[in-house]
């Protein structure tokens, strides 16, 4: 594969947003390994799976804002690939129905471990994922898209990952993914934001199209100050972990201040710094209880 196609189809895959799927996977099994050691096949399976989902979500809402003529050469936000003319539209769809079937296939393994439920988690995820712009009802087009980031990269995700290792469920995995994916909802208020123009051009009925900017505004303050205090109280208070939470607020505290004073293009950075904050979370609360 030339290197320019290689480079395409990473932009496609948007590695940027990757945290969003890696960031519960590992929160999971850093909680499953207070009970068990998580360095074994399924932890490994698990992280595939995720990655797969978020790539295979990420091609197809390419391939379908564009089939929708959402994506245009006027859209402030990253390349997209599809309307850029850079990946034929059908290679597109080819690519994510194989990503979402790669993810089905290791995801069996996973059913072995984690039974049924694992494998209704499987198959939402990936329904969802196509769901989530395909479809005259498709999810980011009426208003369901912040829902399916807070359920599906915040407890849903924790739960799964650390079910599969534990076989069991505690309230600190649901709080904690909650946290979690409050974040993954504030990075998709980002993406709103920015894109308000375009959507209500294109009858893309998002919470910020239905409710304003103001309202887009609020919600992601909201989840970074709900997320931070769940991080904040579901942790232990060490000299460690305060040396990590006060620049961690101060980033939170960073991102709000600049989603209340910029606008267009200059978001994508927010954006950027959003997808930072997630991995962030992660770290802090993998610090917090493997040492």
């Amino acid at each position: 594969m030339p290197l320019l196609t290689l480079k395409y189809w990473i932009l496609a895959s948007r590695p940027k947003t990757l945290t969003a799927s890696l960031a519960p996977v590992i929160i999971g099994l850093v909680l499953a390994s207070t009970y068990i050691n998580v360095i074994n096949r399924y932890a490994a399976i698990t992280i595939l799976c995720a990655i797969l989902i978020q790539i295979g979500t990420n091609i197809a809402n390419d391939y379908y804002d564009f089939k929708k003529g959402t994506d245009t050469n006027k859209r402030q936000g990253p390349t997209r690939m599809a309307q850029a003319g850079l990946i034929k539209p059908q290679t597109l769809k080819r690519a994510a129905i194989l990503c979402f079937s790669l993810a089905f296939f290791f995801g069996l393994i996973l059913v072995f471990k984690g039974g049924w439920p694992i494998l209704a988690i499987g198959i939402i995820s990936i329904i969802c994922g196509f769901w989530y712009t395909a479809g005259p009802m498709a999810l980011a087009y009426i208003g369901l898209g912040d829902v399916f980031a807070l359920l599906f990269f915040g407890p849903i995700a924790v739960s799964g990952t650390f079910y599969i290792q534990t076989r069991m469920l505690t309230p600190l995995v649901i709080k904690l993914g909650i946290g979690v994916g409050l974040l993954a909802t504030a990075l998709i208020s980002v993406n709103n934001i920015r894109d308000i123009v375009e959507d209500k051009q294109n009858n893309k009925k998002t919470l910020i199209v239905r409710f304003g900017v103001l309202f887009g505004k609020v919600e992601y303050v909201c989840c970074q100050i709900l997320s931070f205090y769940i991080l904040y109280t579901a942790t232990s208070i060490s000299p460690i972990i305060l040396l990590m939470l006060i620049p961690y607020g101060l980033l939170c505290c960073h991102n709000c201040y600049k989603l209340l004073t910029k606008t267009g293009e200059e978001l994508n950075t927010i954006l950027a710094h959003t997808g930072f904050s997630i991995l962030c979370y992660a770290l802090i609360i993998s610090i917090s209880y493997i040492y």
